[in-house]
């Protein structure tokens, strides 16, 4: 994608967009509501970086939620693209980016899961550098798998965040452990 690119936290404006935004995801599996969003966005607002927005040529297009439940470990919560957006390398930059924003934290693991079968999601997380850490067995109300991805910062570094995109946050709390 040619177009410019700014990763930015989510702002109290942003509300409504971000909601939308989770809402055309087929895999937000009803987890995202005003209580999710609003409470990511007062994260954003005390100094922690908690939601990012990705915005395309000034339009909210996409979205991820950061988490930490362990001062050297970073989590990701959800994420979801605008369905005209998909594909188009806006995922993988959420990503890239809160990697960046994780290792800035002096984090030096991220982990992430999926519930199977998802052959994008696999193909995505190892197009990233996420290795496979386990599988939890009929683990979903529906009996699926669950498979538990890891990406080591410290051993794999910080992705390069291509140059048409802006990354527009400041980072001042060193790891926060508030989710």
């Amino acid at each position: 994608m040619e177009k410019n690119i700014t990763v930015r936290k989510a702002e109290r404006s942003d509300l409504d967009t971000v909601l939308n935004v989770y809402d055309s995801s087929k895999n937000n599996h009803g987890k995202t509501d005003v209580n999710y969003v609003d409470g990511a966005i007062k994260q954003n607002e005390l100094g922690n970086v908690s939601l990012l927005v990705a915005e395309v040529d000034g339009k909210v297009v996409g979205t991820i939620k950061l988490k930490r439940k362990r001062a050297h470990i970073g989590n990701v919560g959800l994420i979801a693209i605008l369905p005209e957006y998909r594909r188009l390398g806006i995922g993988s930059l959420l990503y890239k980016v809160m990697i960046w924003i994780f290792a800035k934290e002096g984090r030096i693991k991220i982990s992430d899961q999926m519930t199977e079968p998802n052959e994008p999601m696999k193909k995505f997380f190892e197009k990233l550098g996420f290795v496979k850490e386990g599988t939890l067995r009929k683990h979903t109300d529906s009996k699926q798998d669950v498979s538990l991805y890891a990406y080591y910062i410290d051993e794999q570094g910080i992705p390069e965040i291509p140059q048409n995109v802006s990354i527009n946050i400041k980072l001042w709390k060193k790891n926060a452990d508030t989710q």
